[in-house]
């Protein structure tokens, strides 16, 4: 197991370093913004923009759905007056039961932007910054069979944003999450874990996540944690237990073991944790670190 982290880490460790030319603050979707204190107290959680450019803070309003727009037509990583005007975009598929999937942006069918991501798995594109929507089918079908159509969001130039899909299609929990990452002011002796709620299953509807150096001294990190929503808390490279309390009563029901060995390639760094629950409804946490499989830690 600590050799399984250990390598987990350290990916995340080399991602952190390549997204570090960021460095705006943690801005959600509706311009307001989302800062990270050290210590353990998360940010706030709720802010977690979904298909239709809301956020999961208030209940949509009546608005207009953002208009479709043509992809810029600048070449992906130029720059003017030396500045980046690519933004960088990872896809995580976290949806139980569906099958690989082909991503196409902006309506163009000529051939996906992602091609053939498999369940648990995330693969990134680098591209102009700009609107882009998005449309979901089964891997190898054609714009035309889509399943699900993502609604036009800005994505800014110089920043990374991880879009998850999440749910099951099957009994209409699916649905797809931006992320903007965010390594502003992250102390080089802590890491920071950025906490998502992806488990679908109706055991999950809301869950409590727990923190502390063993079983005996769990305290609450992220209370009342609501499917879809996803915050951030910095922690020391002591040993970490984490776990979940599905049924609020102030005991964990899953829980995992991190050694502190193997948060130290990461300080200073940020790390993507899934919460995530299978057909079965059975719990897990996935970590994406790069592109490919998700790693899967099992409660024990």
């Amino acid at each position: 197991m600590k050799n399984r982290m250990t390598w987990m880490f350290t990916l995340t460790l080399a991602l952190g370093a390549g997204a570090c030319g960021d460095d705006g603050a943690n801005t959600t979707d509706d311009g307001t913004t989302n800062g990270t204190t050290g210590g353990t107290e998360p940010a706030t959680t709720d802010e977690t923009t979904t298909t239709d450019g809301t956020t999961t803070a208030d209940a949509p309003t009546t608005t207009d759905a953002p208009t479709t727009t043509d992809a810029p037509t600048t070449e992906p990583g130029t720059t003017t007056e030396g500045v980046d005007e690519s933004t960088t975009i990872r896809v995580v598929h976290l949806s139980p039961g569906a099958p690989a999937v082909d991503i196409f942006a902006n309506g163009d069918g000529a051939a996906p932007v992602v091609d053939g991501l498999a369940l648990r798995s995330s693969g990134t594109v680098t591209v102009p910054a700009g609107e882009y929507s998005f449309s979901i089918s089964a891997d190898g079908s054609p714009i035309e069979d889509a399943v699900f159509e993502v609604p036009a969001l800005s994505y800014e130039a110089g920043k990374v944003y991880t879009v998850v899909a999440l749910g099951k299609l099957a009994d209409q929990t699916f649905d797809i999450i931006r992320i903007e990452d965010d390594l502003t002011g992250i102390d080089p002796t802590q890491v920071r874990l950025q906490v998502t709620h992806a488990a679908s299953g109706a055991p999950f509807a809301e869950v409590d996540v727990w923190a502390g150096a063993s079983v005996d001294a769990l305290a609450e990190l992220i209370p009342d944690f609501p499917f879809k929503a996803s915050g951030s808390a910095d922690v020391p490279d002591s040993d970490l237990v984490v776990g979940l309390d599905i049924d609020n009563d102030a005991t964990p029901d899953a829980v995992w073991n991190v050694p502190g060995a193997a948060l130290t390639p990461a300080l200073g760094g940020l790390v993507h944790v899934f919460a995530y629950s299978d057909e079965q409804d059975a719990p897990s946490l996935q970590v994406v670190a790069a592109d490919g499989p998700a790693v899967q830690l099992d409660p024990g």
